[in-house]
């Protein structure tokens, strides 16, 4: 509980949201922060394509188990509220020219964007099999 004390005293709060700098793979953490929430936006994520080569097991870590602990706390804790991800077009691999559509196939080519694109295939995987309900595309 000290530490859900000390996450609540350093967030920020504007109006009526509350901004939270948190480990996301500590699901009762998760799931305290989360329990009375609308919406939830995970910014979460390990960066730098150099890095996730040299050391991927925290982008592991972060882009694929903190993700997966903020789905099952929404899930088992506040299944109503929404879920905004936010991702990168390194998914998609290269282009030269144009743009990606989010149709595109998924062709990660570093630890860093195949572990952002496991988000994708988490989601798909817990809405078909553990969240039904979810299949309304509420997590973005």
């Amino acid at each position: 509980m000290d530490r859900i004390l000390q996450i609540f005293q350093t967030s920020k709060r504007i109006e009526d949201t509350l901004f939270s700098k948190v480990i996301s793979t500590d699901f009762s953490l998760v799931s305290e922060l989360i329990r009375d929430a609308d919406s939830i936006v995970n910014f979460a994520a390990e960066t730098h394509v150099d890095r996730s080569i040299s050391a991927p097991e925290a982008f592991l870590q972060s882009n694929v188990i903190g993700v997966f602990t903020i789905l099952e706390a929404l899930r088992k804790v506040n299944p109503s509220a929404r879920m905004v991800h936010i991702s990168t077009d390194e998914v998609y691999g290269d282009i030269l020219e144009g743009a990606f559509k989010e149709s595109d196939a998924l062709r990660p080519s570093s630890p860093y964007s195949a572990s952002k694109a496991r988000f994708r295939r988490l989601r798909a995987w817990i809405c078909e099999n553990l969240w039904p309900q979810r299949l309304d595309n509420q997590v973005h």
